[in-house]
């Protein structure tokens, strides 16, 4: 089962709003899972 990326987008802004994460951990495990470039691109959507 996989999420989609509206799915995925909703999760990390409820928790990037609601909690503390270490953003540089979070992507180097994307990086890990090479999923790095789609997490960049929703964050940068979250933000900008």
């Amino acid at each position: 089962m996989s999420l989609d990326k509206e799915e995925f987008k909703r999760i990390i802004e409820n928790v990037m709003s609601n909690y503390r994460i270490n953003l540089s951990e979070m992507l180097d495990y994307a990086h890990n899972r090479k999923i790095r470039s789609e997490i960049e691109n929703i964050i940068y959507g979250i933000f900008m």
